[in-house]
């Protein structure tokens, strides 16, 4: 799929099997709060100049040799948020999860890559560029899957614990 700006969202699970290349944003929702409103991203998700935001009301899976390119703008995951009110305030699914294969990448070159999970988040490689990494965990661990995370500054907040690897 290629065009401007790219704007799906549904109630139920969302896969994108399909490669996307816009060149504006790119947002895709799994609007609800049950165990089965989660989004998997099956291809490469490319923004020209703007940003890739996924919200889902359970998980978020980014499979492997997937790649998430924001090229200069913002990375946004959200997991465990209806996102029916627009608001992130986890009020989706009390176990939704990021989970990023150890072998998919999140990258930009100077925007900003949040990850902000109601409950675990397992990290892949993350290049922010000269920008910033945020990982929020509201009511589990966040682990770092033998990848890089680079970034200019890195914030880290949670209830769990937080396993990271320097390299």
């Amino acid at each position: 799929t290629s065009g401007g700006k790219i704007i799906a969202g549904t109630q139920s699970p969302l896969t994108m099997s399909e490669n996307i290349n816009a060149s504006d944003e790119v947002s895709l929702v799994s609007f609800g709060s049950g165990a089965t409103d989660d989004i998997t991203v099956d291809a490469d998700i490319t923004s020209g100049a703007n940003d890739i935001s996924l919200y889902a009301g359970h998980s978020v899976t980014v499979n492997a040799l997937r790649t998430l390119d924001a090229t200069a703008g913002n990375i946004q995951i959200v997991s465990g948020d209806n996102f029916t009110d627009f608001t992130i305030d986890h009020d989706g699914n009390a176990t939704g999860d990021i989970q990023l294969n150890a072998t998919s990448q999140l990258k930009t070159t100077s925007g900003g890559i949040i990850l902000d999970s109601k409950r675990h988040i397992d990290t892949s490689t993350v290049n922010a560029g000269a920008g910033i990494i945020q990982l929020n965990s509201v009511n589990g661990n966040i682990t770092q899957n033998s990848s890089a995370l680079t970034a200019a500054d890195l914030l880290i907040t949670g209830a769990g614990s937080a396993t990271l690897t320097r390299s």
